[in-house]
């Protein structure tokens, strides 16, 4: 999962399993935005120049395959995880209900995670 990023070398294996820190909160983080509802009220809905129903599924299709080639990135899945967490820099600070602004920050996170901005432990505060 942290391949070819700056994370790469900073966490260590956990001693349950042979998955870093890294790992398992990127797939906790997937776990709980896949049993999160859709928003309801952003199907449709655009903000900032933004398709939300879109960046959702775009950005987690991109996850899906970090999170399933054991979290590496191409070339390509980076420009375009790049591009949508530009996206969700735009838009989360707009989201004034709390669940909407969860779902959000919640993918926003894991993007940061795939891409290496994001320690495990920057995440704890929200």
């Amino acid at each position: 999962m942290v391949a070819g990023t700056a994370l790469a070398g900073a966490v260590g294996r956990c001693e349950d399993e042979d998955v870093t820190e890294h790992e398992q909160i990127a797939r906790q983080l997937w776990a709980e935005h896949l049993d999160a509802p859709f928003p309801a009220r952003l199907r449709g809905e655009e903000i900032a120049g933004v398709e939300m129903v879109l960046l959702d599924a775009d950005t987690a299709g991109s996850l899906q395959t970090w999170l399933g080639s054991d979290f590496k990135l191409d070339q390509r899945r980076r420009a375009d995880l790049e591009d949508e967490l530009k996206d969700l820099n735009r838009v989360v600070p707009l989201l004034d209900d709390s669940d909407e602004r969860a779902y959000y920050e919640r993918l926003r996170r894991l993007v940061r995670l795939a891409l290496g901005f994001e320690s495990p432990e920057e995440g704890d505060d929200e």
